[in-house]
């Protein structure tokens, strides 16, 4: 089912260490995967990296993946990362993705329709020549549920994409 992480009880998709390094699909997956499906509970995406093969960071891999001031933990696996914020229950998957546009349309396409009761509103954030970002905002019964960010990276970097559930 498509849209498991609209139920309460977390859905399990191991797929991320079994999918070809770079595949546009396999950003996206880690993202709902380990911070959807957690809703970004520290704990929670903390067991989830490591039974999926993530390791803890070290200390300055973590130091470049943390955005100033962040408090949390970093977790690393080939080709991906992984950031959770404590305190704000914020979740970042970090990714090299060889077509970050169709990562982009993927993770979209994960938006859930109107049918299924929720509501998203598309906010362009910016669009520069380094960075492109936009936001969705999914709301239920007229509140906030989530919101996610997805990012491109267009200078040449280790990671080239960002998603983001805050």
């Amino acid at each position: 089912m498509k849209y498991a992480w609209t139920m309460v009880v977390p859905a399990v998709l191991a797929v991320v260490n079994t999918a070809a390094a770079g595949a546009p699909e396999v950003p996206v997956e880690a993202f709902i995967s380990l911070c959807m499906s957690a809703k970004g509970n520290p704990d929670v995406v903390a067991n989830a990296a490591l039974q999926r093969g993530f390791k803890v960071a070290s200390p300055e891999q973590k130091a470049r993946l943390m955005r100033a001031g962040g408090q949390g933990d970093a977790y690393v696996a080939r080709d991906i990362a992984l950031v959770v914020e404590k305190g704000r229950r914020m979740c970042t998957v970090f990714a090299k993705s060889d077509n970050p546009e169709a990562t982009g349309k993927q993770l979209k396409d994960w938006l859930p329709p109107p049918s299924t009761g929720f509501t998203v509103q598309t906010e362009a954030v910016g669009d520069t020549t380094t960075q492109s970002t936009v936001m969705y905002r999914i709301g239920l019964a007229g509140k906030p549920f989530a919101a996610w960010v997805f990012s491109i990276n267009k200078r040449p970097s280790l990671f080239n994409i960002a998603i983001t559930l805050q």
